[in-house]
């Protein structure tokens, strides 16, 4: 699948869950009394979160083609999701009241909500990429771009006089909330793409087009301690093969060597080791564009180039 594509879908995904999320807020918590108090203000943020999360995590269990890891990428998706959520918007609240003080400038009145929602994009994402393993800081520096993008959306909205009215106010928030989670989704993809600079894309197989990224699972300060898994292993593999009976659950592992990404073959695949440009690999250290073929499924290793994939991760 094209890169781009996956920023698509995530927005998609994204859109859907804040969509909604804002329904099944407003269903849950119609009639509940005053609505600025902290109680309803984390039962928001516990639903909304939750469903951005499950949505985002239902693409990533489709896409994984593994009941298991669907399964693992939902619910953990659902479980971050309202944490994160229910912690992020009562606090981004308590930010807002904070910076607009006694002022109610509409200057101040954008800074100040869109603020609010940077902060609640930002862990919105960091729940989000802990449900995937993948490394903090780029979930959350996608949510917090999604925040911004979503964020002025609402306030301006707000701020053109949607609020004089319940209808038009409902009308707005659903928009919005539609609009700040499919910029949250769309902004985890994005920055995970720009950001990343070593991976292994699938050729063939039910697993084609798939694209894992090394230093998601692979730490380079860890070397050979902590490595990735490549195998059919529905638990353990970091790059999941599907379908192939040739790929053993623990095939090959992946690690560093000398601040190189090497390739090493499991004891239980020695008689059907990893070839690396045709050739068998007990261990082999990577360079970008190395063929890569584990039982009968073909792989490529990428990585930015002038750089190695060590240095590109810290």
């Amino acid at each position: 699948m094209n890169r781009w594509w996956r920023v698509y879908f995530y927005f998609l995904c994204g859109a859907f869950g804040g969509l909604f999320g804002w329904f099944l807020a407003a269903l849950a918590l119609a009639g509940t009394g005053d609505r600025s108090s902290a109680a309803l203000r984390i039962a928001f943020g516990a639903i909304f979160g939750g469903c951005l999360g499950l949505a985002i995590g239902t693409y990533e269990g489709v896409a994984s083609r593994s009941l298991v890891r669907f399964l693992r990428h939902t619910v953990g998706g659902l479980f971050f999701g309202v944490i994160a959520g229910a912690i992020a918007l009562p606090a981004a609240q308590v930010l807002y009241g904070a910076m607009l003080g006694s002022s109610a400038g509409a200057a101040r009145l954008l800074l100040a909500g869109t603020f609010a929602w940077i902060v609640f994009g930002g862990a919105i994402g960091l729940g989000e990429s802990l449900t995937r393993g993948a490394q903090a800081l780029k979930g959350a520096l996608g949510g917090i771009v999604g925040g911004i993008v979503g964020g002025i959306v609402f306030e301006l909205a707000r701020l053109a006089g949607a609020g004089n009215n319940s209808t038009a106010e409902q009308a707005v928030l659903a928009l919005s909330l539609t609009l700040l989670g499919g910029a949250i989704g769309a902004s985890i993809a994005f920055v995970t793409i720009l950001v990343r600079r070593a991976w292994i894309e699938v050729l063939d197989g039910p697993a084609a087009g798939r694209v894992y990224e090394v230093t998601k699972f692979v730490d380079p300060r860890l070397g050979s301690r902590k490595p990735g898994i490549i195998g059919s292993d529905e638990w353990s593999a970091n790059i999941y093969i599907p379908g192939d009976p040739e790929v053993l659950p623990r095939h090959a592992k992946l690690g560093y060597s000398d601040e190189h990404p090497t390739l090493t073959a499991e004891a239980a695949s020695a008689d059907n080791p990893p070839l690396v440009n045709g050739e068998k690999a007990s261990t082999w250290k990577l360079r970008n564009g190395d063929r890569i073929q584990v039982g009968a499924t073909r792989m490529i290793y990428r990585q930015k180039r002038g750089k190695n994939a060590a240095k590109a991760a810290g």
